[in-house]
């Protein structure tokens, strides 16, 4: 998707932004409100929907400029104006979780079945009641949405750092030319048929890294404190757990995927015996792991073409995403 097909421009971005916060105080009138009725209770659904949808498309379109030059002063402004709107966002909507749960099972299946629109937002209903231990207070969840910036400080760090202002050595590609190393041609570099070119690249990244080992330690500890401090607050047991129950998946989906992985190991280690001898190598490195092993193998196409393969394969799941995907790309 890109930043076209969101905004046409900056300033179009600009009103988009303007027009949120507006619409952010005019939502604080559902506060109390949401369940006097069924109708009641769906038109404020319906607005926080709309509001969570107009939060996302600011959020991508900054995000999608800071990704085209995350040295450019204004592309980063943006991007943390979008983040301040998603705090904004975040604390404005407080109380609507604490405030459904609040609400008898009962009363809501009754509006459920008043209100035909409202039956859209049973899986909605059912997500949050699986959240329901983990749901805050309005009063918390408004302290813990003023905490989610500063707690993603190392985040952004490691960000900044790392697409910013990390710089790799360029090597050489064999004919005479040197070959600037960046991290979106790296895993390219990784695939070419010259192993010194593989070589080099490789540690041209892994040496770079290294001499920063402390500095991204540090930022990763940040990261490990905020998520341990956010799942401690909604009373998860770790932030494992809040990860993984964010997205409605037990931990023992988790357990088993890395118990079956562990189980089958002897097949990795088989397949990287056939790697080594199909590249004809004494000795195998991680810059050997991504090079393919059938040689002279290309599969060009082009961005039409991708759309095309993709558009078939959804309209065999469901004909109107592909519609939806073809207003978007």
């Amino acid at each position: 998707m890109g930043r076209s097909s969101i905004y046409q421009n900056n300033e179009d971005w600009k009103i988009a932004g303007s027009a949120l916060k507006e619409d952010l105080l005019a939502f604080q009138s559902f506060k109390g409100r949401l369940g006097q009725s069924a109708n009641s209770m769906y038109d404020g659904l319906e607005h926080y929907h709309q509001l969570s949808v107009a939060l996302g498309s600011i959020w991508v379109y900054a995000h999608l400029r800071k990704d085209e030059d995350m040295t450019n002063p204004v592309f980063q402004e943006m991007y943390e104006k979008a983040n301040k709107l998603k705090s904004q966002f975040m604390e404005s909507t407080a109380f609507v979780e604490p405030e459904l749960l609040s609400i008898e099972s009962a009363i809501i299946k009754m509006y459920l079945n008043q209100n035909e629109s409202l039956k859209s937002y049973k899986l909605f209903f059912e997500f949050l009641e699986e959240k329901r231990h983990h749901v805050l207070s309005e009063t918390e969840e408004r302290f813990l949405s003023k905490a989610q910036e500063p707690l993603s400080s190392s985040s952004k760090s490691y960000s900044m750092f790392t697409n910013a202002d990390l710089r790799f050595p360029e090597i050489s590609s064999g004919e005479g030319k040197m070959i600037p190393v960046t991290q979106g041609r790296f895993v390219t570099l990784l695939n070419d048929q010259n192993r010194e070119v593989r070589r080099q690249a490789y540690e041209s990244v892994y040496k770079t890294y290294k001499q920063f080992s402390n500095t991204v330690a540090a930022t990763l500890s940040g990261e490990v404190k905020a998520k341990s401090f956010n799942a401690s607050v909604r009373k998860h047991a770790n932030a494992r757990e809040a990860a993984l129950k964010a997205n409605l998946i037990p931990e023992q989906v988790y357990d088993q995927l890395v118990e079956t992985v562990n189980d089958h190991l002897p097949l990795l280690h088989r397949y990287m015996e056939l790697r080594k001898r199909l590249l004809n190598l004494d000795e195998m490195y991680m810059y050997d792991v991504y090079v393919p092993v059938v040689k002279e193998v290309e599969m060009p196409f082009t961005y039409e073409e991708a759309k095309g393969t993709l558009f078939k394969r959804i309209a065999t799941i469901r004909r109107r995403i592909c519609i939806h995907c073809g207003k978007r790309l």
